[in-house]
């Protein structure tokens, strides 16, 4: 019998928090994005974690926790709303190679991160370089810590923010408007950044150099139509979900057009608005086949594999852990759900 793990999260209360002096302004350097470091303590009582604002925030540091692979936990699912039911709108998501869970939040406007076992570690706001907040729809590491995030400011302009490790925005650049919301992926060993678009009816996917310029666009040959997510896999390969064709379509690193998959229904190896898309380490191409409520696994080669029901009604974003995990978005019911193994 699996045993199934639910984790409500606490957010941090006034009278729960350390008292520190402010910090005197520093005019010559801008000030740090504030994170949130909650860490539960031995012998507290469950609904009531420490609580610390830290300052000057490091979160490859401050966001320590229990590292464990969450195998012998079962199937976890985080509330991400917490015990007080506050807003919570999350869907973009991705794993870091210690087992690091990050979450988008766009009603929070923050990014949440989750060790395997459900434990909140940090979360740090959204805000580009000049102090102003975003949306984050996606958001998609790199192996020496960093983090490339795709949101919305309030006049809708998107915006592609890289984060270094101490939680500053380090590079930035702007991409318009879009009608449907993006996807992101970084590509650090060929030192790229794809991001999805469409404007409702043609769909592509962008590949930028990190300073905002476009290598190239793909997609357009295959008449995309929406794509949402998109996820860099072995090798360089680029592969992207497409809600409204119902397909997967999948390119080398090269650009060169590799396969499509998928089409419309419930059938195997079909979908219905597909959305958040992973490739996991020896290979296999997870979707999350939203409105059929299951997850679907393709090889690298695109052949159909297997399914695994969910019985969740809105998946978004979908990553895969280091060890064999993925952790699934539920949107609707405000989730992320760890699976130990698929």
């Amino acid at each position: 019998m699996l045993l199934v793990l639910t984790v409500t999260i606490v957010r941090h209360q006034p009278g729960w928090q350390t008292s520190q002096p402010a910090p005197k302004p520093n005019k010559d350097k801008p000030a740090a994005p504030r994170v949130t470091a909650v860490n539960p303590v031995p012998g507290q009582e469950e609904d009531k974690p420490a609580s610390v604002d830290v300052p000057n925030p490091v979160p490859s540091a401050s966001c320590d926790g229990v590292e464990d692979d969450g195998t012998k936990a079962g199937i976890v699912k985080i509330r991400t709303y917490g015990l007080e039911k506050t807003e919570s709108r999350p869907r973009g998501v991705d794993v870091s190679f210690d087992n690091k869970i990050f979450v988008t939040d766009s009603v929070k406007r923050l990014v949440q991160v989750y060790n395997m076992r459900g434990v909140h570690l940090c979360q740090f706001p959204t805000v580009l370089p000049g102090g102003a907040e975003i949306k984050p729809w996606d958001v998609s590491l790199t192996g020496d810590g960093h983090m490339w995030v795709v949101g919305t400011d309030d006049r809708h302009y998107e915006h592609v923010v890289q984060y270094g490790r101490d939680g500053r925005p380090t590079a930035r650049f702007s991409i318009g408007n879009t009608l449907y919301i993006n996807g992101i992926a970084a590509d650090p060993s060929n030192n790229r950044v794809i991001v999805t678009h469409s404007d409702g009816y043609d769909g592509q996917l962008n590949v930028y150099h990190p300073d905002g310029s476009l290598l190239v666009s793909l997609g357009e040959e295959q008449r995309m139509s929406a794509p949402l997510f998109v996820a860099v896999g072995n090798e360089g390969t680029i592969v992207a979900s497409d809600v409204r064709t119902y397909n997967i379509y999948a390119y080398a690193e090269t650009g060169q057009f590799l396969f499509k998959v998928g089409g419309f229904g419930s059938g195997e190896g079909t979908m219905y608005r597909p959305k958040g898309v992973c490739v996991t380490k020896s290979g296999d191409i997870v979707v999350a086949d939203s409105d059929n409520q299951r997850l679907v696994v393709f090889t690298s080669r695109g052949e159909y594999r297997r399914q695994i029901t969910t019985g969740m009604s809105d998946m978004q974003g979908v990553a895969a852990g280091p060890d064999g995990q993925i952790v699934v978005v539920d949107r609707n019911e405000r989730t992320v759900t760890i699976f130990p193994r698929y």
